[in-house]
C-alpha cells in the first residue's frame, strides 16, 4: 500500500461509527481493516466508535517528498474492454512498461464495457510499481489490487451512454491525517461511493431527472454540497454535457461547483481531471466545472465561492444527513438558505435513513425556514428497488401505520432466506452476501425535491 511504501508506516488507522453497519462491511470485510478498540462517545453525538487499523509490514522507510510530486506526474491510463464470455472478478492480463499486470473485473461490468484504469508509469529507482507477485502477509488483503480497491466505476444511465471513475484516494499520495475527525464529525468515509450517492448519479443521468430539472435553459448554474468523491455533480456535468450536445446548446452556459471541506479537495480535483474524457471541450474550462470549499455555515467560504451575483438553480447533496448533529443540520441549513438568495432554487437530495427520528429534524428545521420537501418516487422498472412511498414524517416514524406496514410487509435477503426489515439485526447484516447487503441498503435510500414555498 502506498502509506506503507511512500511513508513508512506501520499501519493506517481509521474511526467508524458503531451505528454505520456498511463503512464497517467494507473496512472489515473487503479492505481488512481490524477493530484496535472502541472509543466511548467519540463523536458529537455521543456515539462510541471503533477504532480500525490495518498493519504494514515494518515501515520501508522511503520519505523522500519528491516522490509524491513525482508518482502524481506520472499517471497512465489504459483502456480494457470486458471480452465475450467474461464476469465479474474475473482478471484481466495486460502489459505495461515492460510489465504483465491483472486487474480484476468490477462488480456489474458486462462483456463490451470498456474499463478505464490508471497506473503509475516506472519512472525511477524511487518509484514503487505494482508487484504483482507480492503475496506477503502483512494483515491486509494483498491479493487484492490496489487499483481495485481505489477506483469505482460508476455506470450512468443508458441514454448518456457514460460511465465515472471514482477515487477514493489519489494514487502516489497517502491520504490525509484526520487530526481534525472530531471536529468536523467524518469518520475518513466520505471519500466512498456510497449507495445513496450512485442512486442519485444514476438519477441525475435519466429522462426522469428532465421531468424535474431543465439543464440548461432554466438550469445553469448547479452547486453540489458535501461533495466527497464528487459523484453526483460529476455525474450532472457529463449528464449535462451530454444533453447540451445533443442540442447544440452552449455548455458554456452551465456553472458547477463541488464543494466541501478543504482535506477533500485534493481528491475532489483529482477526480475532476480523471473523468475530463467524459466532458465535452466547453466543461473543461475551470469556470464552468470546479472544487471549492465550504464548510457548512461559514460565510467567509460562502463569500469565497464567488457566487454573490449569480442565481443558484439547482443544489446536489447525498448522504449529507450522515452526521446526526442539531449543530450540523443547522450549519447546513443555514448554507442551503445563503446559496437561495432569489428562494427560487430547486433542492435535490439523496437520503440513506440511518436514525429517522433524529436525521428527520432536518426536515423539520427546513420547514421552519420555509422549505418544502417532496419524495421522489422512481420509475417502476424491473430493476428498482426503491418503491416506497413514505415521506420524510412517515419513514421510520414508530408512531406511523404506513411506516410499520413498510417494514413488516418488506422483505430482504439474508443468507438465503427471507426476512423483514423489521426483525433485521446486525447479526444479520453480518452474514449477508454483497447481492443482499446492497439490496437491503436500497430500501432506505430515498430522493427528495424541496423548494422554498411561494407565498
Amino acid at each position: 500500500m502506498e502509506m506503507e511504501n511512500v511513508m513508512g508506516a506501520h499501519y493506517v488507522s481509521l474511526h467508524v461509527r458503531r451505528s454505520n453497519r456498511a463503512a464497517f462491511r467494507l473496512y472489515s470485510q473487503t479492505l481488512k481493516y481490524a477493530i484496535n478498540g472502541v472509543e466511548k462517545e467519540y463523536y458529537a453525538d455521543g456515539e462510541d466508535a471503533y477504532d480500525m487499523r490495518c498493519t504494514f509490514e515494518a515501515g520501508k522507510g522511503k520519505k523522500k517528498d519528491d516522490i509524491l510530486a513525482e508518482k502524481m506526474s506520472r499517471l497512465k491510463t489504459i483502456q480494457l474492454q470486458v471480452p465475450e464470455g467474461a464476469e465479474a472478478g474475473d482478471s484481466l492480463t495486460f502489459s505495461s512498461e515492460g510489465k504483465e499486470m491483472e486487474f480484476p473485473i468490477p462488480d456489474g461490468s458486462k462483456p463490451g464495457d470498456v474499463l478505464q484504469i490508471q497506473i503509475q508509469v516506472e519512472g525511477g529507482e524511487d518509484d514503487d510499481d505494482f508487484d504483482n507477485d507480492n503475496d506477503d502477509d502483512n494483515g491486509c488483503d494483498s491479493g487484492q489490487s490496489s487499483l481495485h480497491d481505489a477506483v469505482t466505476k460508476v455506470e450512468l444511465h443508458s441514454s448518456i451512454g457514460a460511465s465515472l471513475a471514482i477515487h477514493n484516494s489519489i494514487p502516489g499520495v497517502p491520504s490525509p491525517n484526520d487530526e481534525n475527525e472530531k471536529e468536523d464529525g467524518s469518520d475518513g468515509t466520505s471519500s466512498m461511493a456510497w449507495p445513496a450517492g450512485l442512486h442519485l448519479a444514476r438519477f441525475i443521468s435519466s429522462p426522469q431527472f428532465d421531468e424535474h430539472i431543465d439543464i440548461g435553459p432554466s438550469t445553469k448554474t448547479v452547486v453540489e454540497l458535501g461533495s466527497g468523491s464528487g459523484l453526483c455533480g460529476l455525474a450532472f456535468a457529463v449528464t449535462a454535457s451530454s444533453k447540451l450536445s445533443k442540442r447544440k446548446t452552449d455548455a458554456k452556459k452551465v456553472n458547477i461547483v463541488l464543494t466541501d471541506v478543504p482535506k477533500a479537495m485534493d481528491l475532489l480535483k483529482f477526480n475532476i481531471k480523471a473523468n475530463y474524457d467524459q466532458l465535452s471541450s466547453h466543461l473543461l474550462d475551470e469556470d464552468n466545472l470546479r472544487a471549492r470549499q465550504l464548510t457548512w455555515g461559514s460565510e467567509e467560504d460562502a463569500r469565497a465561492l464567488d457566487l454573490t451575483n449569480v442565481d443558484v438553480d439547482l443544489i446536489l447533496g447525498s448522504d449529507l444527513l450522515y452526521n446526526v448533529s442539531m449543530k450540523i443540520f443547522k450549519d447546513l441549513s443555514c448554507s442551503i438558505q445563503a446559496l437561495d438568495s432569489n428562494e427560487k432554487t430547486k433542492i435535490i437530495l439523496s437520503v440513506r435513513w440511518r436514525k429517522p427520528e433524529e436525521e428527520r429534524t432536518f426536515f423539520q428545521e427546513m420547514e421552519h425556514l420555509g422549505y418544502e420537501f417532496n419524495l421522489l418516487l422512481m420509475e417502476d422498472d424491473a430493476d428498482n428497488l426503491y418503491q416506497c412511498n413514505l415521506g420524510w414524517r412517515e419513514f421510520g416514524n414508530p408512531n406511523s401505520d404506513k411506516s410499520n406496514d413498510f417494514f413488516t410487509d418488506s422483505y430482504v435477503q439474508v443468507d438465503g432466506e427471507s426476512k423483514p426489515l423489521k426483525d433485521i439485526s446486525e447479526d444479520d447484516m453480518d452474514v449477508m452476501t454483497d447481492d443482499e447487503f446492497n439490496a437491503f441498503e436500497e430500501r432506505f435510500i430515498q430522493i427528495y425535491l424541496g423548494q422554498k414555498k411561494t407565498s
